[in-house]
Parts: C-alpha cells; sequence; structure tokens
C-alpha cells in the first residue's frame, strides 16, 4: 500500500469515528499509538466544558423488558446507610454521588445521578452528562439478553420523588443486593467466572477490579459472582479489538485456548445479534460503542471461547 492510499486509508477512519461518536478529533482528545502497532482514543473533560449527549444513530425499536420497565417505575424516597464496608467501595467508584436508597415498594435500590458522575482523568469514550448511565444500563441489558443474572436489574430513574434536579435528578437506579466483599477470582465457580469474562469482553470493560464484584452468600453455604459498577465500560475506538481492557476474570480465561461451558455457548447462540444493538444503542450510547460491543460478540460467539485482549497497566 502506498503512502496515498495509507493517507485516504487514514482520513477515512476518521470520518467514520467521527461519525459514529458524534465528537470532534480535537480539544480533550489523545490519539495512543501502542509499541506493539494499534492505537486506541482518550478523552479528557476541557475544563468547564460538557460534551453534548450523541446523536441517536438510525430508528429505535427496543421495547424494555418488564424487569427493567418495574425498575424506571420504582419511586426513590429515602436513604438508608451503607455498611462500613461497603462504604470503602463506594468512595472508590466512578461516581461521586452513589445513595442507597428505599423506594416507595420498600425495595433497596442503589441510585446514581447523572450529576454526580465524575469524569476527572482520562476516558476510551467522549464525557457527555448521563455517559455512565447509559453504560450501566448497557451492561444490564447485554447480562440480561444472555441470560446470566450476573448483573443487578438496572434502569434509568427520573430521581428521588418530588425532586427535580441536582444531586437528585434522572440517572441509574440499581436492585441493591445484600452481599459481601469480592473474592480472589479463581474461588467462584467456573461458569460464573466465564460468565462475567463474557460480558467484561463484550462491553470492553476497563473497571473490573476487586471493588466492582461483590459475594452474593447463601444459607447452604454456596456463593455467587455478583458484578456491578460498569461506568468505565463501552469504549469509543477506531477499532473494537483495540480496546484496552481490565478484569480479573479475563486474566483467568483470555488467550487460555479452552472453549466456554456448554451452557454459555448455548447463550450466546440465542441471542439476537439486531436485538442486542438496538438494546443498546437505545439506551444512548453512541453507535461506535454500539457496533464495536456487538462485533466484539460476534467474534467471540464464532470463537466459542475467550479472544486475547489489550491489558490495561
Amino acid at each position: 500500500m502506498g503512502l496515498g492510499e495509507k493517507a485516504e486509508q487514514a482520513a477515512q477512519a476518521l470520518v467514520h469515528f467521527y461519525r459514529t461518536t458524534g465528537g470532534l478529533m480535537c480539544e480533550g482528545a489523545y490519539r495512543i499509538e501502542r509499541a506493539h502497532g494499534g492505537s486506541h482514543i482518550l478523552w479528557q473533560l476541557p475544563e468547564g466544558q460538557m460534551w453534548p449527549r450523541p446523536d441517536p444513530v438510525g430508528v429505535r425499536h427496543y421495547q424494555p423488558t418488564a424487569v427493567e420497565t418495574a425498575m424506571a417505575e420504582r419511586r426513590l424516597d429515602t436513604d438508608v446507610r451503607f455498611s462500613d464496608e461497603m462504604l470503602k467501595d463506594v468512595r472508590e467508584a466512578s461516581s461521586v454521588s452513589i445513595r442507597k436508597m428505599r423506594s416507595t415498594d420498600g425495595e433497596l435500590n442503589i441510585y446514581k445521578p447523572e450529576a454526580g458522575e465524575n469524569y476527572d482523568g482520562l476516558f476510551h469514550f467522549r464525557p457527555y452528562r448521563g455517559a455512565q448511565t447509559d453504560r450501566e444500563v448497557s451492561a444490564y441489558r447485554l447480562d440480561e439478553a444472555l441470560g446470566f443474572g450476573r448483573i443487578p436489574p438496572t434502569a434509568r430513574t427520573a430521581g428521588v420523588a418530588g425532586m427535580e434536579s441536582g444531586r437528585t435528578g434522572s440517572g441509574m437506579i440499581q436492585q441493591f443486593v445484600e452481599s459481601g466483599p469480592g473474592r480472589a477470582a479463581r474461588e467462584y465457580g467456573k461458569p460464573q467466572q466465564q460468565q462475567v469474562g463474557v460480558l467484561d469482553y463484550i462491553m470492553g470493560n476497563l473497571d473490573r477490579r476487586p471493588a466492582n464484584f461483590r459475594t452474593v452468600y447463601h444459607d447452604d453455604g454456596t456463593f455467587d459472582l455478583l458484578a456491578i459498577d460498569h461506568g468505565r465500560a463501552f469504549p469509543e475506538s477506531f477499532d473494537p479489538f483495540e480496546v484496552p481492557m481490565s478484569s480479573d476474570f479475563l486474566e483467568l480465561w483470555a488467550g487460555k485456548g479452552e472453549d466456554l461451558q456448554p451452557e454459555i455457548l448455548a447463550a450466546l447462540d440465542r441471542v439476537d445479534v439486531a436485538q442486542l444493538h438496538s438494546a443498546l444503542s437505545d439506551t444512548g450510547l453512541s453507535e461506535n460503542a454500539t457496533s464495536g460491543a456487538v462485533e466484539r460478540f460476534k467474534y467471540l460467539r464464532e470463537l466459542r471461547r475467550i479472544p486475547q485482549y489489550i491489558s490495561h497497566d
């Protein structure tokens, strides 16, 4: 390929990137070239500025499930104190305003208002008000489409009953689940390890550290893996396979050459790709972030195992 062809190819990539992210390759955007080839984009929010939400691409026909709809209809009412153990993880989370609240139906919920989303530092997607809420809902819809049950029911909420804005305004609501700290990734059953590895690969998760998964204990002594806090997933990139990821569960399974468990393969095979694309784009994700997740899903399903990934150091 000559220099002219390479320049034209690079220009076409930039145009496509602009069209699918709704963002300009200018202020706050940095293209990072890796030593072994490939590149990715990092954004830093310009001081005093918040980018607008991406324009919707195409017509959306997604109808949220009954579970998600019921979550969205809950009316948040009363604050409930976090346990001391959980409070430590809350303070390290990507949102600066996380509240545990009881809704008027008596249920306990996690509430993250859009106004409390933290965009300090560098991000693998273009920050805008509500970007983390979009990603939290998208992660749940991905888990729901696969039928894994690893992510608690999550939806968009109008906020606290009787309030209109600020720390009580629109954001994310998620079913609160009583749980303990995350254990070593290897201590969970193989199917659950692989389920979270699959989720993290498809969503391009940059932040599956121990504070972002929990352990649900049962009376019979068994325990289950619970995945939370997905505000730094679903990156935007020139290439959906050139996105850095960080996950204890990817470290266990990615590139190991072992096929996924039969029940996980069956779950992947049941997913309608067009419906998955619709479910993700309907949350407000850009077309770039949506199509990137769908491409990783299709590749993983074809490969029948979790592929190699770019580790975020």
